[in-house]
């Protein structure tokens, strides 16, 4: 994860729910449309271009000052050779956390993602940060069967926008025989192999999510996030 990126994320969070700043952070990348972003000139083009617009629309035209005021700052830090993250050492909050990162350790959350491509993967863990979310891609049944198995993980994301080379109903079947504690989400509902997807789940009765790229990811980041918070693990006892 490239420094700059990272920065541009912890900013955001200082400034909207995480949920919100990684959401924004995921569709600019998205309407950027160029992978990952190589140094801070290109990290400034994306500050300035998709993710402004997308900012601009989601805190609205009230809080435009304070806007302004975000992506000069955003602009000003990536655009620098210092890529520290200052810590307030007389905020109190600061001080809690440095103390539960000394006893306890957070594991991320790990997402499978069946795509035809990593792109989706790619954003998902630029959004979200490496130390939150472990993304794996598979793209056939049979490797989608053993990582569920290996690897252990707690979301499937199914990407409908650029699907595995994979029949809508052998993937139903795939996912209908997923373990209970795997949540499973659909992402791109409204193209033509996520619509005969749905159909297909809907046949078999698996219990599946869906996501309109139209209506954003937020819900699935809101719930790796959620996952994470309650993925510490407990110091041991002395």
């Amino acid at each position: 994860m490239q420094g700059e990126v990272q920065l541009v994320r912890e900013t955001l969070e200082g400034v909207v729910e995480p949920s919100v700043a990684t959401s924004v952070l995921f569709e600019s990348l998205s309407r950027w449309g160029r992978g990952v972003p190589k140094g801070p000139e290109q990290v400034l083009e994306l500050v300035r271009g998709p993710l402004r617009e997308l900012l601009e629309r989601r805190i609205g035209p009230e809080a435009e000052p304070a806007l302004a005021t975000l992506i000069a700052q955003l602009e000003e830090l990536v655009g620098s050779d210092d890529l520290e993250v200052e810590i307030d050492l007389d905020d109190p909050e600061a001080d809690q956390a440095m103390t539960a990162q000394m006893y306890a350790v957070s594991v991320p959350v790990v997402v499978l993602v069946v795509a035809g491509y990593r792109e989706f993967a790619t954003r998902l863990v630029m959004a979200l940060g490496g130390e939150r979310v472990h993304t794996l891609t598979v793209g056939d049944i049979e490797e989608l069967r053993r990582t569920t198995f290996s690897a252990n993980p707690q979301i499937v994301v199914i990407d409908a926008a650029q699907p595995a080379a994979i029949r809508p109903a052998d993937l139903a079947r795939a996912i209908l025989g997923l373990p209970d504690r795997v949540i499973s989400f659909v992402w791109g509902e409204e193209t033509s192999y996520g619509r005969e997807l749905r159909v297909r789940i809907d046949q078999l009765g698996a219990s599946t999510l869906y996501l309109d790229r139209t209506e954003g990811i937020e819900p699935l980041l809101d719930l790796v996030l959620s996952r994470f918070r309650t993925s510490t693990i407990p110091p041991p006892s002395l």
